[in-house]
């Protein structure tokens, strides 16, 4: 189950991120927060396959991201930048998910906004 934290991150990452990804990404990033304990249905008013994809790969990072910021937290008041986008990117890698082209945009889109105004 997402946090409240870690939603916020997301939609305030696809608000950022849907002018450069495919159109209804932000509605597809709401799908996969609601999915795990909502209906999960797709809105058909668009292509679902990729835009559903990344909004569930923009879910996953910002979890990540929460988690490694939190974990930051712990050794430093303000995690540095790098540091969290880094991690983030390692730990994306370990998992073997990958949004091609779009990743490196979705990472620094939700690091920005953790280490702008963090939840």
């Amino acid at each position: 189950m997402i946090g409240d934290d870690e939603r916020a991150l997301a939609q305030a990452a696809a608000k950022r991120l849907s002018a450069d990804m495919p159109a209804g990404f932000p509605e597809a990033v709401e799908v996969a927060l609601a999915a795990p304990g909502g209906s999960g249905q797709v809105p058909r008013a668009y292509d679902a396959g990729t835009t559903i994809a990344l909004g569930a790969l923009l879910v996953s990072i910002a979890q990540f991201a929460w988690t490694i910021y939190t974990d930051l937290r712990k050794q430093t008041a303000k995690p540095d930048r790098e540091v969290l986008a880094r991690r983030i990117r390692l730990r994306l890698e370990q998992s073997s998910q990958s949004g091609g082209e779009h990743t490196p945009h979705m990472v620094e889109a939700v690091v920005e906004e953790i280490t702008q105004d963090p939840p």
